[in-house]
């Protein structure tokens, strides 16, 4: 996997969202670390913790949508329920004894920068042009 670094192309411009996006790209870095120093268990355990910080995340975000009137929130919620549906899936896996591999982090890190990329910049862009229109 190649690392994440943060940069303000991945600001959605809600700074509790950011910090959390921050959060969540150092605990893919620190897994994708510790999974390569060949730390097997220690990586699983960053990787729950991955996944408990992502609930949190969507929860957060999820309560933001619907604060705002965002209109693609429901879509939102969806994509957000299908990435934890299969999390979970590769989380049970693990605990069954099944390795993490950095295939497993490197598809959870592309789904991230797509998503935050793509429907996380909606959100961000919805909520500009709605500080924008009760400014004028």
């Amino acid at each position: 996997m190649t690392l994440i670094v943060w940069n303000e192309s991945m600001s959605v411009g809600v700074p509790e969202m950011d910090e959390d996006h921050r959060q969540l790209v150092a605990l893919l870095n620190l897994a994708d670390a510790i999974l390569k120093a060949g730390k097997q268990e220690d990586a699983v355990a960053i990787l729950n913790r991955l996944l408990e910080e992502t609930k949190l995340h969507f929860q957060r975000e999820e309560k933001l949508l619907d604060e705002i009137g965002f209109e693609g929130a429901e879509e939102h919620r969806q994509e957000h329920d299908h990435v934890l549906q299969t999390a979970l899936q590769w989380q049970a896996h693990f605990h069954g004894g099944a390795d993490l591999t950095l295939d497993n982090l490197t598809k959870f890190q592309t789904w991230f920068d797509a998503h935050v990329h793509g429907a996380d910049m909606q959100y961000g862009a919805f909520l500009k042009s709605k500080e924008k229109s009760l400014s004028h």
